[in-house]
């Protein structure tokens, strides 16, 4: 995967040359989904992973509750004209470290680490060795909520079957601190000066709000239905 760092958030994408060396994540629609768009969403549709992210506060409620962050597994059809989207809250809750996550953060820290012109501490990272990743650990098996809806980056188009994880991804403090530091401090390299010398970003990165938000806020349901699908298992 690759890993970057840009005005959202943190994000990893899928890089084609993994083809061989690894699995491309993806899941299928079951044949009898319920949605209320079946033109658009068609049970037995294959979605594979492109893009996974995550936005400072959270851009959905549950109840009316706001969670730490949000994590959007993005997933796109054949012909990338359809996405599904498998998200979840992260709770900064936990008294020891998430190992998983805990891989992923030492990915981010190390791109914030190699540009000189980083403004922020930098941590030291010892994530338990050879650990096998399943990136859909925090989802299966779980209950979601489901609805159509749209991305929450411009253009917004409306074209997303949203599937939310109604349990929490639970992350470590220390965790959730390092990430926010990456997030709300990261100064990338400009062009370089007449004399070669790569000039400082003059302000961070992110476009978060002053709360240090980087999510767009919650918006109106205008007419969807939410549905609250059970496992069961």
């Amino acid at each position: 995967m690759e890993f970057v760092i840009n005005d959202n958030g943190v994000q990893m994408n899928w890089k084609p040359d993994l083809i061989g060396v690894c699995s491309q994540p993806f899941f299928k629609i079951p044949v009898d989904v319920i949605s209320a768009d079946p033109q658009n969403f068609k049970g037995g549709d294959t979605y594979i992973h492109a893009q996974t992210h995550i936005h400072l506060s959270s851009e959905h409620t549950i109840d009316g509750k706001y969670f730490a962050a949000e994590l959007h597994m993005v997933h796109l059809n054949a012909d990338s004209s359809r996405a599904s989207v498998l998200g979840t809250m992260i709770r900064p809750v936990l008294p020891y470290d998430n190992p998983t996550f805990e891989h992923f953060l030492k990915r981010w820290a190390d791109v914030r680490n190699a540009d000189e012109c980083d403004c922020t501490e930098h941590f030291s990272f010892d994530p338990e060795p050879n650990l096998k990743l399943d990136v859909y650990e925090n989802m299966a098996g779980k209950d979601f909520y489901h609805y159509d809806g749209g991305l929450t980056t411009p253009g917004c188009d409306e074209i997303v079957w949203w599937n939310f994880n109604t349990e929490p991804w639970k992350i470590s403090v220390r965790q959730f601190n390092i990430m926010a530091d990456i997030i709300l401090k990261y100064k990338p390299r400009g062009e370089p000066d007449v004399n070669g010398l790569a000039q400082c970003a003059d302000k961070p990165q992110t476009n978060a709000s002053r709360g240090g938000s980087t999510s767009r806020p919650p918006q109106p349901l205008n007419g969807r239905k939410v549905l609250k699908v059970c496992s069961f298992s």
